[in-house]
């Protein structure tokens, strides 16, 4: 039997994507690449929850919920 499973939101896949990179940072043999990777973990974690924040002003703001609908 084949289960239909959702894709993860844009905020999952950043941070699934940050996970991936800091395993793989742990595995690497020099420290530059070591810390690029790092780097570009972390830059994807603040672009998560800059994501995240616009999702949520975006519900927050929507018309069902201030009654405009």
């Amino acid at each position: 039997m084949r289960k239909d499973f959702l894709p993860p939101t844009e905020v999952e896949e950043y941070r699934n994507t940050a996970e991936i990179l800091r395993d793989l940072a742990v595995q690497v043999r020099f420290d530059n690449t070591r810390n690029e990777l790092v780097n570009l973990a972390d830059n994807l974690d603040r672009l998560a929850a800059l994501s995240e924040r616009q999702v949520r002003r975006r519900l927050y703001w929507s018309p069902d919920v201030i009654g405009l609908a």
